[in-house]
């Protein structure tokens, strides 16, 4: 790897803070190519949100950890996710033309359907993060495969919109790789590989600490089936929108993680009653 090649990669990995949270990097245009730093992002806030959640465990208790934590997660994503996931909720939930789904979700307000999935999620993400006794590396890797979710959602679907925050990765399915004649001929590493890179580390951050070791078949089974809504989310939007939008790829991201902390709270709740 040359110096060209890891300054362009930390100006990727800027850019992709600067648009999935609150990070103060400075003002990073997105390029294509951000999208491939998805997952390192993701990786870095498992990180921190599952130490903070750690620390206030200690602090507070169960349900007041876990409350602190969702509204940290908030303020370090500056809740784009969870405002993705109300727009999603009024525009494909409302029984409206296509046209008009567009119009709804570009409103500053919220409606009906996005108040209550607002509600829904924040109520039930608090609930089972503190019933399903969350780890730090939980979060880890949850938070680094919903990014890469995102990222391959972005890279194989069609973008739904002229205009938009997503916009700017519209070319990111050109032929061959860029990173190639950026950082020269001969080098086999590229920008890609950090966020494969990142879920190889989260994987086995997890299944190397004791909580990994205790959970990892229940937990495998979370990850797995919390592609579920995913995909009826992103099935939705595709034949009502005619693909992938900003709100959705955020609603995408909210949906999985708490889908995996419930269905990891049902799994705590079943060894207790056993």
């Amino acid at each position: 790897m040359n110096g060209t090649f890891l300054s362009h990669a930390a100006d990727e990995l800027k850019s992709a803070l600067a648009f999935l949270t609150a990070v103060p990097v400075g003002a990073v245009p997105p390029s294509a190519e951000t999208v491939k730093m998805f997952p390192a992002v993701g990786m870095l806030l498992g990180v921190s949100e599952g130490l903070f959640y750690k620390l206030a465990k200690k602090i507070f208790p169960g349900y007041m950890a876990a409350a602190a934590t969702v509204f940290f997660d908030l303020i370090i994503t500056s809740g784009i996710h969870l405002d993705g996931l109300a727009d999603s909720a009024d525009g494909l939930l409302a029984h409206v033309p296509e046209k008009s789904r567009f119009l709804i979700m570009k409103e500053p307000t919220v409606g009906a359907y996005g108040v209550t999935a607002i509600v829904l999620a924040l109520t039930i993400k608090t609930l089972a993060m503190a019933e399903g006794e969350a780890a730090p590396a939980d979060f880890v890797l949850m938070m680094t495969l919903s990014r890469e979710i995102a990222k391959t959602i972005i890279q194989k679907s069609t973008y739904a919109k002229e205009e938009g925050l997503a916009a700017q990765f519209k070319d990111l399915e050109a032929p061959g790789n860029k990173t190639s004649a950026v950082f020269g001929k001969g080098n086999n590493f590229r920008l890609s590989d950090f966020g494969i890179t990142a879920i190889c580390v989260s994987v086995i951050l997890f299944y190397v600490t004791k909580s990994g070791k205790k959970y990892a078949g229940k937990s495998a089974f979370s990850l797995l089936f919390s592609l579920l809504p995913v995909f009826f989310i992103h099935k939705n939007a595709k034949n009502k929108l005619g693909g992938y939008t900003g709100d959705t790829i955020g609603a995408s991201i909210e949906v999985y993680e708490l889908s995996y902390l419930l269905l990891r709270s049902v799994n705590e709740s079943r060894k207790y009653r056993g």
